[in-house]
């Protein structure tokens, strides 16, 4: 079992969620040469399609929070789930090793349902780049 999921499954913030939560673990990969770092390897998804409520869980968000954030599920169609979220004073170092504070990190990791394939994007706002990453989900119930 992978750490930030056990670590997930211990926390009490998904307790209230569980009776008809769906838990997404999602392993990604970064998509392009420069996307290395900003989007953490793995990502827990838990929602309530009925409540629409959602928290989000991954290393980055576990350094910041110690905890899941919530999460918008911005698309649920037949084909994908699509959340969003935000990390916000996130403490980096430039490519000139310049200490920096990023002030809001824009998230958002789409699931294909059939497949479980899925493309996580951060877009640090205020800044032009945005990194991806790319990899498959298990459903945990």
């Amino acid at each position: 079992m992978n750490k930030i999921f056990a670590a997930v499954l211990a926390m009490s913030t998904f307790v209230p969620m569980a009776a008809q939560a769906e838990v997404y673990v999602c392993e990604l990969a970064p998509s392009g040469a420069s996307d290395g770092g900003w989007i953490p390897p793995q990502t827990v998804v838990e929602f309530d399609a009925n409540t629409g409520k959602a928290t989000v869980f991954d290393g980055l968000i576990k350094d910041v929070y110690e905890k899941p954030i919530a999460a918008k599920i911005s698309v649920n169609n037949n084909k994908r789930y699509t959340f969003t979220w935000n990390v916000r004073n996130v403490e980096a170092t430039s490519t000139e090793s310049k200490r920096l504070l990023v002030k809001n990190m824009a998230y958002r990791l789409t699931i294909t349902k059939g497949s479980l394939q899925a493309t996580e994007t951060m877009k640090p706002v205020g800044y032009a780049n945005t990194f991806r990453a790319k990899g498959k989900c298990v459903q945990k119930k």
